[in-house]
Formats: structure tokens, sequence, C-alpha cells
């Protein structure tokens, strides 16, 4: 009879927990290592049977030939115009807020190659897994060609699909207008199709025409499925660009047979073990560093003994390269032309590979698209955010949210076209050893000391960013070193003319003093300046080079601008209402009534101010509070409503388009709150001219969510159900604005006539929660 500890080490050997591992049935599931397992004390190092599987598969690994990955080229076109122009066109924006940054450099990177490639009989570009299909409505507009997206989710609708409807409204002003008239019907955008299916649904392609078919991030299986359906096509194939991921959860048992029998003929040992070890080596090459004073990251897997650190990641680089070999050995079989291309760096994204596949090369690889791109002579600055020669770099409030940094870089993005016409691209700071502030750095479009004080101007002129930000820094030379710096800042005083005078603005604010020793106190005023100088480190690799910028006092005041900031501090529920109407004016279009909704016993002040931005001179406006339903009423009866009119209107009275909340409380409470509110004033159905509200209109109001993001992922789909549910409400967004905590949302919906009384928006909800339970179920099958 076996001993305890050969027991306990067989069951550690054969048992599911092992790395690699088969998966215990029923039900079936990919193999996950075991965190607490540990090897027996009185076997040696290599006398588990595992160690030897793993030993075959690494050894397998190291060896096997693999298709060269071609480096990434930089961007061969400036797409940034394009894919912002399809932001500024979204009907929603909840989606793809807090890594707006690093899903936008991927978008551009992945639609320049698909461009580049494009042949030109070409007819129509699908896009599968679409999500919201940003990239399938880049390509198609920089292209001209027709738009099919296929989603299995059915709530992706933030762009229109009808060629004449399409969203033409340009970027919102800091001043709220609506912008430029509608384009002719020659400069609307192409045609574009959503379909709700899976990808392997064969009804759901178009049934003629060349297909380009497009892929970003299609999660393990997927990206398989993609390439079924594009050899499905045929001689119809024009291009295949496809961008796979997620790897690790991949099992031998949903390869295709094509893949499998490549793997085999490669030489992979153990089969499906040994092809669920690849996968545990896809996730050990993901869990990164220990951190200071932490333990090693699956530190007790016995992968773990045999790869250090630094070859864990080439080896989990190599895993799912190999996985993307049995992808090109299938699209080669079929007579395509397929390769790999690292299409940005990998710390956008560790899946930083594209795979390329078309029937035959392209006439002309350096012939520009069908729509003509500037050529960008510079590395991304996405890639290389420190490299940057020319821009600003703006520091943050450091008591501010910690997702702060990426929803201010999603803002300035998403207002490139309107209000930072210089704007290049933005991504956060990196430079975390030289300063602990956060910062973005915001790189100028041209590329020279003037394009960065022309973007500074216009960062300086928003007053959302002024919100939370604490300093601006622009850059737009370089010097040596400080001595350096210093000769050329006094040659350049010596130019503006006598009595010019400078202080200085650095980071980190420990080079400020070394700078003002080096100029010496002859040019230095601290309240009596006629320039700024702005001094920041170069890049990691250019030790001692400095990047800065001087700046003319009459110019752009830094120091005005950071104490306004202090001044315009102001009410939160303002600025969340000036953030949404400035950001998104279509919601609040036609609009000539405001009414707020608030519990605080003090008259506020801020709602004329916010009506005088944003409606017509002269805009009715008012405060609404709840008072609660008498005693004896039945429970369906109407609360009480008291109306304080703040300002009347010049015409005929009308009830209030829409309602602005500042109320103390949110979550749960809040919906409920507000369904009361607008049953009071839309009792009866019919409303007439004393009551205070319009039959529909637009409401914003403040919730409160969870913290972790699958939490919040959750929350944003069961609010989103609870806001149609209990109000009836519609066209309903999310929003993470800058003004929010990492904690908040804030709604923005529209409602149409009185909400369903308690009890049916109680069953409505909890009917709603059901489906989203069983949708959920379903998803995990």
């Amino acid at each position: 009879m076996a001993s305890g500890l050969e027991a306990e080490a067989a069951v550690a050997a054969e048992g599911p927990g092992c790395e690699g591992g088969p998966p215990p049935p029923p039900p079936p599931e990919p193999p996950e290592p075991c965190h607490g397992e540990r090897r027996p004390r009185h076997q040696p190092m290599g006398s588990h049977p595992l160690d030897d599987r793993i030993k075959r598969v690494l050894s397998w690994l190291r060896e096997v030939p693999l298709s060269e990955v071609s480096p990434d080229p930089g961007p061969s076109a400036d797409l940034s115009g394009v894919v912002a122009s399809v932001l500024s066109s979204s009907k929603k924006h909840t989606f793809q807020q807090t890594k707006t940054f690093k899903h936008r450099a991927q978008i551009e990177a992945i639609a320049a190659h698909c461009l580049r490639l494009l042949p030109p009989a070409c007819e129509v570009v699908v896009e599968l897994g679409a999500g919201q299909a940003v990239l399938g409505h880049a390509v198609s507009a920089a292209s001209g060609l027709p738009l099919v997206a296929i989603e299995r989710r059915g709530n992706t609708d933030a762009f229109d699909t009808e060629p004449a409807a399409a969203s033409t409204l340009p970027p919102a002003g800091d001043d709220g207008d609506a912008g430029a008239d509608a384009p002719s019907p020659a400069e609307r955008p192409p045609a574009a199709r959503r379909v709700q299916a899976d990808i392997a649904d064969e009804g759901a392609w178009p049934d003629a025409g060349h297909v380009a078919v497009l892929g970003k991030h299609l999660c393990g299986h997927s990206s398989d499925l993609a390439v079924d359906a594009a050899l499905r096509l045929g001689p119809r194939l024009s291009l295949l660009c496809l961008a796979p991921c997620c790897h690790a959860k991949m099992r031998w048992g949903c390869l295709a047979p094509e893949a499998q029998r490549w793997l085999e003929e490669a030489g992979l040992p153990c089969g499906a073990d040994g092809f669920a070890l690849l996968a545990d080596v896809v996730r050990l090459s993901r869990v990164g560093a220990p951190g200071a004073g932490a333990p090693t990251p699956c530190g007790k897997w016995r992968l773990r003994q045999h790869l250090n650190g630094k070859e864990a990641e080439l080896m989990g680089r190599r895993a799912c390269r190999a996985v993307d070999e049995a992808r090109l050995a299938r699209l080669r079989a079929a007579g395509l032309r397929a390769e790999l291309v690292e299409y940005c760096g990998a710390g956008l994204t560790p899946d930083n590979v594209l795979i390329l596949a078309s029937r035959a090369p392209p006439e002309d690889p350096d012939a520009a698209p069908a729509a003509a791109f500037a050529p960008v002579a510079c590395q991304a600055p996405s890639a290389a955010p420190n490299s940057a020669s020319a821009g600003v770099l703006v520091e943050l409030d450091p008591t501010g949210p910690p997702t702060l940094q990426q929803r201010l870089t999603a803002y300035l993005l998403e207002q490139q076209l309107g209000l930072f016409p210089s704007l290049r691209a933005a991504v956060p700071v990196t430079d975390a050893l030289a300063s602990r502030v956060p910062g973005l750095v915001c790189v100028t479009r041209d590329g020279d000391a003037k394009g960065a004080q022309a973007l500074l101007a216009e960062l300086a002129r928003c007053p959302l960013l002024q919100r939370c930000a604490t300093r601006l820094l622009p850059f737009g030379r370089c010097s040596a070193s400080v001595p350096a710096l210093a000769e050329e800042v006094a040659a350049e005083l010596a130019l503006a003319g006598p009595g010019a005078s400078v202080r200085v603005f650095a980071r980190p604010r420990e080079l400020e003093g070394e700078v003002c020793s080096a100029l010496g106190p002859r040019l230095l005023s601290p309240t009596g300046f006629t320039h700024q100088l702005c001094v920041l480190p170069a890049a990691a690799d250019a030790a001692g080079v400095l990047r800065r910028a001087l700046v003319p006092r009459a110019e752009v005041d830094l120091s005005e601008w950071a104490a306004a900031r202090k001044a315009e501090a102001g009410c939160r529920a303002f600025w969340r209402c000036f953030e949404v109407a400035s950001r998104w004016p279509h919601r609040f279009s036609g609009a000539e009534a405001v009414a707020l909704w608030t519990d605080g016993q003090d008259p506020e002040s801020w709602l004329e101010r916010w009506a005088d931005r944003f409606l017509p001179p002269g805009a009715p406006a008012c405060e609404l509070r709840l008072l609660g339903r008498p005693r004896g009423q039945d429970a369906e009866a109407p609360d009480g409503l008291a109306v304080r009119p703040l300002r009347e209107g010049s015409g005929p009275a009308a009830g209030a388009s829409v309602l602005l909340a500042d109320v103390s409380f949110s979550g749960e409470d809040a919906m409920d709150a507000l369904r009361r509110l607008l049953a009071a004033c839309l009792a009866g159905g019919a409303v007439d001219a004393a009551r205070p509200l319009a039959p529909s209109g637009t409401a914003v109001l403040r919730l409160r969510c969870g913290k972790r993001p699958r939490a919040v992922k959750r929350w944003l789909r069961e609010a989103a159900k609870s806001l149609e549910a209990r109000l009836a409400a519609s066209r309903v967004e999310l929003l993470h604005l800058l003004g929010d905590r990492d904690a908040e949302r804030t709604a923005v919906f529209r409602w149409s006539g009185p909400p369903p009384p308690a009890a049916a928006a109680g069953e409505a909800a909890a009917e709603a929660a059901e489906g989203e339970a069983s949708e959920e179920a379903s998803g995990a099958a």
C-alpha cells in the first residue's frame, strides 16, 4: 500500500489542480494551476512526474521554429483625425472611458495596417466581435467602404447605422454650442449596418462582394472562429486583419482539427496536457513582477521552478506565437499570404501582434490608401510619451481620485477636434521616479515650440481642465544641461528687451532650485516677471537633457491660471451639470426651461448661471422639492411638491424639459425618490402649463457604484436596466465624469411621461435582474 506522502504526490501529479492537468469531468473546465500545491519534501527537484512534462514542453517551446514577427514600423498614416471624428459622433459615451488612450492607439495602429493592405477590389468591411465598432467605423470612414458590424450583444448602439442618419454632431465647445450645419449627402459617412449574431452565423455575413474582415482582441477561440469564417468566404476574402488575445483561455478540445494537427506535427509533447501547459506559461508571463515586500506571484507553481521572471515573459510570448503559428498554417494552406506584425508596443498591450492575410500582396505597398493621409515622421507618442519633443505636461491634483488621470486623457482625446485642434495625442506620464504627482503628456500636432504655445493656450481656456489640473508645463526646446539652459534663456530674455525677468516652474519641483541658482538673481522675479520658464527632464535614456519652454506672461499667466482654479471651486453639482452640457450638448437640444431637484434648505445660486450658459437667454428656471405624502393618503398617491420659481420666462409658460439633480443621496434610494418626483410632476398623464416639468425631457442624476472593476461592470448593466424599469427611461448613459469620485457615476437619460406605479416598477426591475442573471449564466456556459 502506498504511503500517505506517495498518495499525496500521485494526487498532486494527476489531480485537477495541477498545472496543465486534465480538467475534472463534468463539467469540463480549463486546467488551472493550484496556488497551494507543494512538492512532497522527500522528493527532490525533477523527480515529480509533472516536472518531467514541464521540461519536455518548455524544451519544445524553446526550439520550435516560429514565423518571424515583423517589428512595428511606426505609424504609416495619421488616423488620429479619423478616429477622433468617429468617437465624436458617438451617441453613447459609457464605454472605454478609463483606458481610452490605450484603445485609441491600438485602433489607429490596426486601422493603419488595414488601410495599407486594403486592395482596390474590396467592397465591404466586416468587423467581428465589434462591440461599439470603433475600429470598423474608422476603417469605413477612411476608405469610403460600407461597414457590417457583427456583435453577439445587443446593447452596442453607440453609432447610427443608417447612412442618412449618421451622426454629424461636431465636438462640443466649452460654451455648449451645437456646432456647424449638417454636411451634404456627399460628405456623409458610408453606410453601416449592425447585426446581432455570433461570428459563426453565416446568415449575418454579406452575401455578395469582396470582404475585408477585421477583429480587435477577439478572445481565445473567437479568433479561430474568425479564421473559420474568413476561410469560408473563399475568393471573396480581400483581407483578414485579426488581433488575437486571451491565449491562456484556450483549450485543446476547442481547437480546429487543422490546428491540432499542426501542433502535433510540430512535435508538441503530451497532447492536451502539453497544450494546457502552454496556456499556463502564458498565465505565468502575465502575473507581473512581485511588489516591494510582496511574495512572488504564483510562487508555488511548479512551473515557476523552471522559469525565472525574465524568461517567463519571453516564453509566454513564444507560447502565444505557437498558437498563432497554427492559425497561420491554416491560412497559408488555403493559398493566402499570411504574416505576423507587431502593431504597437507591449506597453500598450501584451497582445500586440496582428495576423494579416490577403489573396495577394498589394500592387503598390507604398501607395496611400483610398483616403489620403499625411505621413507621421516621429514615433507614436503613445508608445514613448517622454520622448515627445514638443507639447504640454499637465500636472493633476495629487489628492484627486486614482482614475482621474485616465478620465482626463479620455476627455482630451474626445474633444480633440473641437477644443484642442493642436493636440496630437495625450498619454499618462510614466516618470514616477522623477515626481509622484500624476500627470499627462499632451503632444502637439506640429511638433515644434509654436505648436506647444498654441496647445497651451487651448488647454488654459478649458474650465473643466482647470478644475482638475494644478499646473501646465509647456515644452518645445531642449537643453543639454542646466548651465546650458541658463545661457540659452539669458540670451532669449536679452532679445525680449530690457527689464525682462522670469519665474521658474519645474517638474520635479526640486529642479526649480537648481535652475534658479544657474540663472542668478538678476533674471529672476517671483511677482513682477515678464516670462515663465517651464522645465522638465527629457526621456530617461537622455540623462541630463532638459525640455523647456519660455512663455511670455502676456500670452498665458500660469500663476494666475492656478489661482483662478481655486477661486472657481464652486458647487460640485454645478460642475457636474456643466460638464454634461458642454460635452454632450445634443442631449439638451431644443430645451427652453430647466428645473433643479434639491433637498437642501438654502436656495441654490448656480442654476441661473447654468441656464444662462446652455439655454436661450432668459430661459425659465425653478427649484423642486419633494414634501412627502400627506397622512392617510394611499401608497400610490403622489407626493407633495414644492415649486420655487427662480426666473419667469418672457413667453408662454411651459414645463422644464431639463431636470438637474442636486440631492444628498444616491443609489437605489435616489432612483426611487426620482420616480416619486416625476410622478408628482406628471401625475394624471396630461401635462398642463402649470406643471413644472414637460411631458418629456432629459435628466441628470448622480449615482453611487462599486469600486472593483468587475463590480462596476455589473452595476452599469443593472443600473441602466433599473432606470429603464423604474422610470421608463430611455437613452440611458452612465458616465464617469471628470468631477465624479471613483465610486460615483452620473446618469443621463430621457423621461417620457409619468413613471410606472411602484408595484409595476418593482416587478419590471425584478424581471430585469432575472434576465441579467440568466444572461450571465448563459455567457458563463
